[in-house]
């Protein structure tokens, strides 16, 4: 599979991750990779990936760890990621993704590496898995945020193509 945009790619294997296998680069720097939208201004590189590596980062590179909400459900119940992020706020590292939408429907909103892993796709010459347009989508569904509601539209305008 040839991706549109390797910036995002090359940016976490210049990381060094002791384990790039299990990275999964998500959200809008997936949809930069696939070539669906360009790069916001001041933009962040959002990932997943398993303890070692996001230990690796704090300890090794001096990421810090910052609670981050990363959605309301309908009954006003925020839900919070754990974050492994650079000074310059650049990388956007955590342990699992986080769908709103998957969480209004069955209280479980969390998405784990292995399904990250099974709804990706792997480049082949840095190991790191970038996530599909879909799971990016679902990711974005029901945020309340414009920018994912935007970006949903042209998710849906890629696949329709």
């Amino acid at each position: 599979m040839k991706f549109h945009d390797r910036g995002p790619i090359d940016e976490v294997a210049a990381l060094g991750l002791p384990y790039p296998e299990e990275v999964v680069i998500n959200h809008g720097s997936a949809l930069v990779i696939w070539g669906i939208r360009s790069e916001n201004a001041g933009g962040d590189i959002d990932a997943a990936t398993n303890l070692e590596n996001n230990l690796y980062l704090e300890q090794t590179l001096g990421f810090t760890a910052l609670r981050m909400v990363v959605g309301v459900s309908r009954d006003g119940k925020e839900r919070a990621v754990l974050s492994r992020r650079d000074s310059q706020m650049r990388f956007d590292m955590h342990r699992w993704d986080f769908s709103i939408h998957r969480w209004n429907r069955t209280g479980k909103g969390r998405i784990y590496l292995p399904e990250l892993g099974s709804r990706s796709i792997q480049d082949e010459h840095t190991g790191i898995w970038v996530a599909t347009p879909e799971l990016v989508r679902e990711t974005k569904l029901e945020t309340g945020r414009t920018k994912d509601a935007d970006d949903v539209q042209l998710i849906d305008n890629y696949l329709s193509a």
